[in-house]
């Protein structure tokens, strides 16, 4: 054999001993990833028909009244600077005749005759003008109160009021009061909500 020959089948055999060595490196036969065959989904659970009856209205309960007219309160005839406070204030304080503050127990919150929860309003103010009693009411909305205005007939003539509430606890209408009166130096009245 001629010396080319051998160099020939000596650079074969490395090439195939290289490929035999590198070529498992390169290419992996083997799926290094286990799959996870089995189902998490949990079984279709077995679901029985519910049969609700239809509702009943009571004989006796009342339509119910307009969205407008739903949580204002009833109309006052005399104007708010005639009224005394006394007749309207209980606890946790009251006013007594001489205006004399004076301490008494709360009262829980209660049902009245109708079944329905006893409310307290406080009527900030009355108006002649729409824009000073609306004008009211943004600046007790600004400071986070439940303000409102209703409109009504006083003496045949246009009233604007202006309420905040209404709250079930006398208590949080007592110290809205005391509040609105230091901060807007009026005289607000706490009167009982009625639907």
């Amino acid at each position: 054999m001629n010396d080319g020959l051998k160099q020939r089948i000596v650079g074969a055999v490395v090439l195939i001993a290289l490929a035999v060595i590198f070529l498992p490196m390169v290419f992996e036969f083997e799926d290094p990833r286990v799959v996870n065959t089995r189902t998490l989904i949990p079984r279709q659970p077995e679901i029985a028909p519910v049969e609700i009856p239809q509702p009943v209205r009571p004989p006796d309960l009342e339509p119910p009244k307009s969205f407008d007219t739903a949580f204002v309160p009833p109309e006052q005839e005399s104007p708010p600077e005639q009224e005394s406070p006394t007749d309207e204030l209980s606890s946790p304080s009251e006013f007594s005749e001489t205006g004399a503050e004076v301490a008494v127990t709360p009262v829980p919150p209660r049902l009245t005759e109708k079944g329905i929860p006893e409310a307290w309003v406080l009527q900030v103010g009355s108006f002649r003008d729409r824009s000073k009693a609306e004008s009211l009411v943004e600046n007790l909305i600004a400071d986070e109160h439940k303000a409102y205005l209703r409109a009504g007939q006083s003496g045949g003539k246009p009233m604007y009021r202006v309420f905040i509430g209404p709250d079930v606890l006398k208590s949080n209408s007592l110290a809205d009061k005391k509040a609105v009166d230091r901060k807007y130096g009026v005289n607000s009245l706490v009167r009982r909500f009625e639907p």
